[in-house]
């Protein structure tokens, strides 16, 4: 028993050794630069909110929040006037990567323009595509890239660091899902298919269809069961497939029904790692990677399975599951703690974190709202009110709205430093006898024996000048 264990072992390591051909990162390299544009053009919105005198002022947003910006932050150091430089240069560097012009200077320009976003957003909200694409290309510029319809042998470490990338992305997903009691009791994928912040289209009809209660158990359960097992589906010829399959089903059915930003089409960009190579000859001198980047890939191997562990509890001790899970979670989160405290392994965070590359992928969980929320900003006055911007969602076809997701992770993050720097924002542009409101708006999602309701007016923050100062007047308890 034991030597079919080594065999098994030894077949495996092979197996992981085995060369893969270049095509197979060139056609990476142009499935992460369309995700990449697909991402710039979706978060467009946001550029009257960054550089430097926006909206969010950059130098407030660092004396605010001095630990976030430290961090690789291309807006931090740009006018009001040149807030779009990051998205135009992200754009032509796309195309130049995604056509192969100076395929690794421009991918490292692309990769800079997406972490700048990326750390930027994370004052209000983390962006899942822009989670998975940086250190995606971080280990693509590793790698031969540059030939498109080249079968000859290379070395694969940089295609294993990507699925490893992706194994872990499920895993830490799956692992979140398993600390929140909705998913266990099978009622997470309708409560998220009928939020209006998250669903695409309005599914009331979940509760009257006959099979709509089954298909959100049934796929609930599915979803969960597939990504905790996602890596060991990929160790057989015959389950490697299906896991596959159902992987692409699933994404496109989260691009279909969800509103999650690039997301969806960044894993599904990423599955070309797992497309079947046939290389021709052997890795050689010339078809082997450098030494620099087989540093830079050994380096981070490691950060990626550091940065995946649990740094923090999520389990929400009001409602916890009826399982042990709670009590394991305390344990990694404490060993997590432990570690940090050993000399050097700190620096570990603070890279993984000046680079982007830390993530934490846990949309709809662990524990999912029975409730959605908007929120809208108003210019008050002896004249009236004037709406200033409204983040409600459409009624019928949604699309993604960054505005909505930074101004709701503010609000509903409970930061009230981050509302009064939204709102100083907006009131740069009006007059003194202005009183500026950040007002919430939220309702119960409809249940079988309840209906959908009527919007509620919930939490009002105001900005009020004071002596020539802006001072920030939180809600009431």
């Amino acid at each position: 028993m034991r030597a079919d264990h080594q065999a098994a072992l030894k077949r495996w390591w092979e197996r992981w050794r085995a060369p893969t051909e270049e095509c197979v990162y060139a056609r990476l390299r142009v499935g992460l630069a369309v995700a990449a544009l697909y991402n710039l053009w979706c978060n467009l919105p946001l550029a009257d909110w960054l550089g430097r005198d926006s909206l969010w002022p950059a130098a407030q947003l660092a004396r605010a929040f001095p630990g976030e910006f430290w961090r690789v932050d291309l807006f931090l150091w740009l006018p009001d006037s040149m807030e779009l430089l990051p998205y135009v240069l992200g754009g032509v560097s796309a195309v130049a990567f995604a056509l192969g012009w100076g395929w690794r200077v421009s991918g490292l320009l692309l990769w800079l323009c997406l972490v700048s976003l990326r750390n930027r957003c994370l004052v209000a909200f983390g962006d899942g595509g822009l989670q998975v694409l940086p250190g995606a290309l971080l280990f693509l510029l590793c790698a031969p890239a540059s030939r498109m319809k080249s079968r000859r042998a290379t070395e694969s470490w940089p295609l294993r660091l990507i699925q490893l990338q992706i194994c872990l992305i499920y895993l830490q997903s799956g692992y979140y899902k398993l600390l929140g009691p909705q998913w266990w009791q099978g009622e997470a994928l309708r409560w998220s298919l009928l939020n209006p912040q998250f669903a695409r289209f309005g599914l009331d009809s979940l509760w009257t269809h006959p099979g709509g209660e089954a298909f959100c158990w049934l796929g609930g359960w599915i979803t969960l069961l597939w990504e905790l097992s996602f890596p060991l589906w990929l160790l057989g010829r015959r389950t490697r497939p299906l896991s596959l399959a159902l992987g692409l089903v699933m994404h496109l059915s989260l691009w279909l029904l969800f509103v999650l930003g690039v997301f969806p089409l960044a894993m599904l960009v990423l599955y070309l790692a797992f497309w079947p190579a046939r290389p021709q000859g052997t890795v050689d001198g010339k078809s082997g990677l450098p030494l620099w980047a087989r540093r830079v890939l050994a380096g981070h191997a490691g950060l990626l399975l550091w940065i995946a562990w649990p740094a923090v509890s999520l389990v929400d001790q009001k409602t916890p599951p009826p399982t042990p899970l709670p009590q394991v979670e305390a344990a990694l989160v404490a060993t997590h703690q432990a570690l940090a405290l050993v000399p050097g392994v700190s620096w570990l965070d603070l890279y993984a974190g000046a680079l982007g590359l830390e993530h934490r992928f846990h949309t709809f969980s662990p524990v999912v709202a029975t409730y959605a929320v908007f929120y809208r900003v108003v210019a008050v006055s002896p004249a009236g009110e004037q709406l200033l911007w409204d983040g409600a969602p459409a009624l019928a076809w949604r699309s993604y709205d960054p505005q909505a997701r930074w101004m709701a992770g503010c609000a509903a993050g409970n930061h009230p430093e981050r509302v009064f720097l939204a709102l100083t924002g907006w009131q740069r542009v009006l007059d003194p006898n202005h009183r500026l409101e950040l007002r919430e708006w939220w309702t119960p999602l409809p249940q079988r024996d309840k209906p959908t309701e009527e919007w509620t007016a919930g939490r009002v923050w105001q900005l009020l000048l004071e002596n020539g100062q802006p001072v920030l007047r939180p809600p009431g308890p």
